[in-house]
């Protein structure tokens, strides 16, 4: 998969446990006009159906997920995506975590305590 053109629109797969989070996180990203969050997931269940199925350009991933660990789902997605950039988005505030991420594979991490409009300016970087 190659990565968006400069004005194409970024597909978005959000993945959080939480339903209110998935609507605030598609809300925050809908206000760019080049992103479009077309889906969502609430399990890695849900994930892995939905990464299989579409082309997506971004997946924004929270680290816990009630069916499975974040980490261990970035290198699932990794093999079957390769070139699928990941943003893990998590409470946990520590590098040490944001460093076990990117190791995992993560193109990126930020924290839910991060200001909206950094999480779409990660996003758009990805």
């Amino acid at each position: 998969m190659r990565p968006p053109e400069k004005h194409s629109m970024i597909r978005v797969l959000i993945a959080d446990a939480h339903p209110i989070v998935r609507a605030g996180l598609r809300s925050v990203l809908a206000r760019r006009c080049n992103i479009t969050a077309l889906g969502e997931a609430g399990t890695g269940a849900e994930v892995r159906r939905l990464v299989a199925q579409k082309p997506w350009d971004v997946v924004v991933l929270d680290v816990n997920l009630p069916d499975c660990n974040g980490l261990d789902m970035v290198k699932e997605i990794k093999r079957l995506r390769p070139n699928l950039p990941i943003l893990i988005l998590s409470v946990h505030p520590d590098e040490e975590f944001a460093v076990r991420a990117l190791r995992a594979g993560a193109a990126g991490y930020s924290s839910k305590r991060a200001a909206p409009e950094e999480l779409a300016n990660a996003v758009q970087r990805l």
